[in-house]
């Protein structure tokens, strides 16, 4: 059996410990996160970024070498406290490349078969899914071809979702990938 934990790196909680310093008046942490002049919906006397306008959701600057560094610790915790095997990154595809190859050869130096998967939603997955980023993403485009193959008697999606994705001709674009096809998760209505 493997552990893959699901793992959040793109933006915490508004009560996380270095966002609540931030609140407070401590501007230690203050390029942690996207923040700007201004107020937020929660009156805290600055505004920030929050995640596709999820205030609730405090994105995370990760530009900022503390952060990254932050983050990799946090792995390196896991690895070194629960031996986990890998990560499914959620919202990968708004995370930056470059923190992705960063990230990508950290985990790859803690265990060498350690597997990253990301959460993507649209899109050329080769973007994010390659050797230097991840081993694998999630196949939205597969899971829309399905519902609509279940709910709509549409067929013709589903087929030529995966004829583009997995055929043998030379347009097709993951041949010989492991994209992670879902039926349903935590983010879309049953099919």
């Amino acid at each position: 059996m493997k552990v893959i934990l699901d793992g959040v790196f793109n933006h915490v909680g508004r009560d996380f410990t270095k966002f609540v310093e931030v609140r407070n008046g401590n501007n230690s942490y203050r390029d942690w996160f996207h923040i700007n002049d201004g107020n937020s919906c929660y009156n805290d006397g600055f505004w920030y970024e929050g995640w596709e306008g999820h205030y609730e959701l405090v994105k995370l600057n990760l530009y900022n070498p503390a952060v990254k560094e932050y983050l990799k610790e946090v792995i390196t915790g896991w690895v070194k406290e629960f031996d986990i095997d890998g990560l499914r990154l959620d919202v990968a595809y708004c995370l930056d490349l470059n923190f992705l190859k960063e990230l990508h050869g950290h985990c790859k130096w803690l265990k060498n078969d350690f597997w990253l998967m990301g959460e993507t939603l649209h899109g050329d997955y080769n973007r994010w899914m390659n050797p230097e980023m991840l081993d694998s993403v999630t196949n939205y485009e597969c899971y829309k071809g399905l519902f609509s193959s279940f709910n709509d008697l549409n067929m013709f999606e589903i087929a030529h979702s995966l004829n583009r994705q997995f055929g043998k001709e030379q347009w097709c674009l993951y041949t010989g990938k492991l994209l992670y096809s879902f039926v349903d998760n935590h983010d879309v209505s049953r099919i």
